[in-house]
């Protein structure tokens, strides 16, 4: 310490002093400050690095564990009382996808093609009502699959509102629930309303916001669209039968401009489809019940109006398969999957 002293005792006369000149007085000061270096890293540096050792060693040993246990503490009882105690908004549970008696289910993707969009059932208590496939980077069901049959239809009155997924967090959905997009289109729904206004519980699930896209209303959703709703809606009268609806904004293999829209009330942009498609299935079961036969049939439009009738615009379902890249009713046994999705005859499909 006195030679700390001396030292700012010498740099003080050396800035008070009268120097011969600067060269001298900075040599001088430079000087003295090597000298006060030397003092800090002699007597003040190695304390002051000891007592930051020993204070280490005192919050480790002292300090750390118990934080450490009143951090479990606290977590546990945030755990109990408030997951337990507290009645708090909750996600719906997803129900996976693993029944093989689900016919309608398309093949899981594993190309990559979609790396944002998850499959998701929607259940009506211990039943389902239907399965989407949601891609969250652009706020789209690309298919919706589900089975039709008559006691899905009834007369339950159309809801009035629309009314975000339970299913999923709002963040990820568009905000249709008052009003529709702008540009004009309207709310097309994927599964259509008169396929679950029998039961009203499966009903409301339909006005979910995922279960809309953008779609041209006059001559096509109000149209041709409708009429082959209402024309799988009568062959599920006397049979069930399955059903795949679903997007494209291009053909496998093809280059198309793609136009965005919004909601009316949200910001986010939504691709408006190019191509809207169904696929539908029929089948037969032998005496122990399995499926031994079937029969299918597909539709696929652009997005745009409509003239004439639905029955004009059939596809196969192999072909649809090679448009979209998806694999349809592959809980088929293999041999009647591949003779059913063959055929691009409405009349064949209804006559089944």
């Amino acid at each position: 310490m006195r030679r700390l002293l001396s030292v700012a005792v010498a740099l003080f006369a050396i800035t008070t002093s009268q120097a011969q000149s600067l060269e001298d007085w900075l040599e001088k000061a430079e000087k003295v400050v090597k000298d006060a270096v030397e003092v800090v890293d002699e007597y003040v540096a190695p304390p002051v690095k000891e007592a930051v050792k020993e204070a280490a060693k005192v919050v480790d040993e002292y300090v750390v564990p118990p934080v450490k246990e009143a951090v479990k503490d606290a977590a546990k009882d945030v755990k109990k009382y408030i997951t337990e105690d507290m009645e708090l908004p909750q996600l719906a549970k997803r129900q996976p996808v693993v029944e093989s008696s689900w016919l309608e289910i398309p093949a899981q993707r594993e190309d990559g093609y979609y790396a944002d969009a998850e499959v998701v059932t929607v259940m009506s208590g211990e039943e389902r009502n239907y399965t989407f496939y949601y891609d969250f980077d652009t706020y789209t069901s690309l298919w919706v699959a589900y089975p039709l049959e008559a006691r899905h239809m009834g007369s339950c009155e159309r809801p009035k509102g629309w009314d975000y997924n339970p299913y999923l967090s709002v963040s990820d959905q568009v905000n249709l629930c008052s009003r529709s997009y702008a540009d004009d289109y309207s709310r097309g729904h994927l599964i259509p309303n008169a396929s679950r206004n029998g039961n009203r519980d499966m009903q409301l699930q339909t006005f979910y916001v995922t279960n809309s896209v953008p779609q041209v209303q006059d001559g096509f959703n109000g149209g041709i669209w409708q009429r082959l709703e209402a024309g799988l809606q009568s062959v599920a009268e006397s049979e069930r039968i399955y059903i795949v609806t679903g997007v494209a904004f291009e053909k496998m293999g093809e280059e198309r401009d793609v136009v965005y829209t919004m909601a009316r009330d949200d910001v986010k942009r939504v691709p408006v489809p190019n191509y809207f498609y169904k696929v539908a299935l029929k089948v037969a079961y032998d005496d122990a019940g399995e499926v031994c036969d079937a029969q299918s049939v597909g539709f696929w439009f652009e997005n745009r109006s409509y003239k004439g009738g639905y029955v004009e615009h059939t596809q196969s379902v192999d072909t649809i398969e090679e448009w979209t890249g998806f694999d349809f009713f592959p809980n088929l046994p293999d041999d009647v999957e591949v003779r059913a999705e063959t055929n691009a005859n409405w009349n064949k499909f209804t006559s089944f």
